[in-house]
């Protein structure tokens, strides 16, 4: 009996300790996980800022050309169709001459706004990685890059083709793959641009050439001098290389 009650009593110790650092515990536990919370939402508050000048200083930047290049030839064609006005009935051939100009400027101009509008559209690959990273974490699959900071000096219009590719298989994973992971992993030597796209979900059987906009990729990168090749073992893999021009 006497057994028992020691066993009692230490037992009954044992829970009032835990109970003890529990209650003191609770509120530094409380604290350190307000402190994460805040921490995390504040990093994702200067990310949203950052994002918010940057497309502020893009639009500053579309502005300024804008303003410089078609203000300064829609003065000009302001001006010569006022002339053309006044020659009309004076210098016919200088008129038409001045309305030809006219037109020239106009077709130039379209180019010009033709161009802009393209720029606009064009996306680098941190840019799509950025997005499809968001629209994968949707659906519970996680997005891992490698020697992505390497691409950060290709060439513009390699970028814009594989920002475009990058979007497609990211949309296929999510369709098809059943994955938990998409990896994609960058490189370059001294003859070509390398990007592997593989996701670990469960593959495919056969394949055919317009499937998962395959052919649609294939066009792209003949345009580029690259090449694309698809393959299924545990997953999917795409592998894509570029010449160096």
């Amino acid at each position: 009996m006497g057994n028992s009650i020691i066993n009692y009593k230490s037992s009954d110790i044992y829970g009032l300790i835990i109970t003890f650092l529990f209650a003191f515990g609770s509120p530094f536990a409380a604290r350190s996980l307000g402190n994460t919370y805040q921490r995390s939402y504040r990093l994702k508050q200067n990310n949203k800022r950052l994002e918010t000048i940057i497309k502020q200083n893009e639009r500053e930047r579309i502005a300024k050309d804008l303003h410089d290049d078609l203000g300064q030839s829609f003065s000009l064609i302001t001006l010569k169709a006022e002339l053309a006005d006044k020659l009309i009935d004076k210098n016919v051939t200088q008129a038409r001459k001045e309305i030809k100009d006219i037109a020239t400027t106009s077709r130039e101009n379209l180019t010009l706004v033709r161009q802009i509008v393209s720029d606009l559209n064009r996306k680098s690959i941190a840019e799509a990685m950025i997005e499809e990273e968001n629209h994968l974490k949707l659906v519970n699959i996680i997005q891992q890059s490698y020697n992505e900071k390497v691409s950060t000096t290709w060439p513009l219009e390699i970028q814009n083709v594989l920002a475009a590719i990058i979007k497609e298989s990211s949309t296929n994973i999510i369709k098809y793959s059943k994955a938990d992971t998409a990896i994609f992993d960058f490189n370059e030597d001294d003859k070509y641009y390398y990007l592997n796209i593989k996701d670990d979900g469960i593959g495919y059987k056969n394949v055919r050439k317009d499937s998962f906009g395959l052919s649609g990729m294939s066009q792209r990168l003949s345009d580029i001098n690259g090449e694309i090749t698809i393959s299924s073992k545990q997953g999917t893999t795409l592998k894509i290389k570029i010449q160096k021009r």
